[in-house]
C-alpha cells in the first residue's frame, strides 16, 4: 500500500475506489478511507455491489467526519460515471468478476482524458494447486451432489489476454504484469481459516453441518499431494 501512496499523493482531482469491502478488507471501506487521506483536497469515492457492506463502511466513515470521502452502492460491471475521476483504483476484486469488458468500458467512461487506472487481481494460474484439489472434490462422491450446475466463479486471466482487452476500451497500456508471490500459513488451522473465507464459492454450497469435514479433507489433500509443513501456494 506504501508503494501506492507515493502514486496517489500526485493526484488532487477525484478519485474512484473499486474493491470488494467485505471480504478483501480487515475493515469494511479502509482502503478508500487511507486513501482520501492522501489526496486531502480531492475526493474519493469507493464503490461495491453490497448493499450492506456499503451501508457498514459509509456508517464507519461518515461523510460529515470524512468529507472528502464517499460509498456508492454500484456494481462494477454498470459503473455510472462520465469522466468523473483522474484516477480509478482497484484491490484485489476484480477476479471475482468473470466479463471484464464491460467492467473496462466503464472505468475508460469514467475517467478524464489522460486519467489512469491501476488494478490488481489474482491473474491465470492464481493458486492453482488449491483450485485443482477444490476441483477434484467436486467429483468425489461425497461432495458432488451439493455442485450440480456449478461453473467456476472466478475471472483469472492472463497479462496477454487483458492487455488486449485493454487495448479495445481504449486503454494505452503502460505497464501489465503477472507478479509471483508465495501465500505461507504457518499451520493447517490457518490455512482452513483461508478456505473457509476465501473459497465462498465452493464452501458456501456445503452444507453447515458437514462444512468443517468438506474443510478437512481440502487440507488433507492438499497436505498429502505437497507434502509440507508450512503450507503455501504460488498466487
Amino acid at each position: 500500500f506504501e508503494y501506492f501512496a507515493l502514486f496517489f499523493k500526485m493526484f488532487t482531482k477525484p478519485i474512484l475506489i473499486h474493491h470488494a469491502i467485505a471480504s478483501f478488507e480487515p475493515c469494511p471501506g479502509i482502503a478508500a478511507k487511507l486513501i482520501s487521506e492522501f489526496v486531502p483536497d480531492g475526493k474519493v469515492i469507493g464503490i461495491d455491489s453490497s448493499k450492506d457492506m456499503i451501508e457498514f463502511a459509509s456508517s464507519k466513515f461518515p461523510e460529515s467526519k470524512y468529507n472528502n470521502l464517499k460509498f456508492i452502492n454500484m456494481d462494477a460491471t454498470q459503473i455510472e460515471f462520465n469522466e468523473c475521476f483522474e484516477v480509478v483504483f482497484s484491490n484485489a476484486a476484480l477476479h471475482w468478476i468473470k466479463d471484464h469488458h464491460p467492467v473496462l468500458k466503464g472505468i475508460y467512461m469514467a475517467l478524464n482524458p489522460n486519467g489512469k487506472v491501476i488494478v490488481q487481481m489474482g491473474c491465470k494460474g492464481n493458486a492453482n494447486s488449491v483450485v485443482e484439489i477444490l476441483h477434484d472434490m467436486i467429483n468425489h462422491d461425497k461432495w458432488k451432489k451439493y455442485f450440480k450446475d456449478f461453473s467456476f466463479p472466478y475471472g483469472f486471466y492472463s497479462p496477454e489476454e487483458y492487455k488486449e482487452w485493454l487495448i479495445e476500451a481504449g486503454f494505452k497500456v503502460l505497464r501489465i504484469e503477472l507478479v509471483k508471490k508465495d501465500r505461507v500459513h504457518n499451520d493447517s488451522e490457518k490455512f482452513k481459516g483461508w478456505i473457509r473465507t476465501q473459497w465462498l464459492p465452493y464452501t458456501s454450497r456445503i452444507p453447515e453441518s458437514h462444512r468443517e469435514e468438506y474443510i478437512d479433507m481440502v487440507t488433507n489433500e492438499f497436505n498429502r499431494r505437497y507434502q509440507c509443513n508450512a503450507l503455501s501456494m504460488r498466487q
